[in-house]
């Protein structure tokens, strides 16, 4: 099969709770599917952009494709703290504005008009916006 792996995180390296369980979720799944993951970075987990090619480099061992994207709220300080205020009147709420990301919709839908896909995973329900 072919999956569409939609993660909040490059969970990289796997120390700890969610990014063991992500990180081996994912490799497990492409032991016997394609995965083609779709990520964000978040800054607390992986700072530089060193970071973020090792993590890259280690899940294209077992994954297809792999795309990883900023998280619009770790541009600066101001940028979350503006997230946290306008989470506070938005119909949607914190965790769904929190990846919206223009850049990863864009992504997902060029990916999705040019490759047939069996299974689109969402790692928290907040990305299903972007199926």
């Amino acid at each position: 099969m072919k999956i569409l792996w939609i993660s909040h995180i490059l969970p990289y390296p796997p120390i700890s709770g969610v990014l063991q369980r992500s990180y081996n979720l994912i490799k497990e799944a492409a032991k016997e599917n394609e995965v083609y993951l779709f990520a964000f970075n978040q800054k607390a987990w992986l700072p530089t952009k060193e970071d973020i090619i090792k993590a890259k480099k280690e899940f294209e061992r077992f994954c297809k494709k792999v795309e990883v994207f900023a998280l619009p709220s770790d541009k600066s300080k101001f940028a979350r703290y503006k997230l946290i205020i306008q989470s506070f009147f938005s119909r949607t709420g914190y965790t769904v504005d929190w990846t919206q990301s223009k850049k990863m919709q864009i992504a997902i839908n060029k990916f999705l008009e040019n490759n047939q896909i069996d299974i689109i995973h969402c790692d928290t329900i907040s990305l299903a916006e972007y199926v």
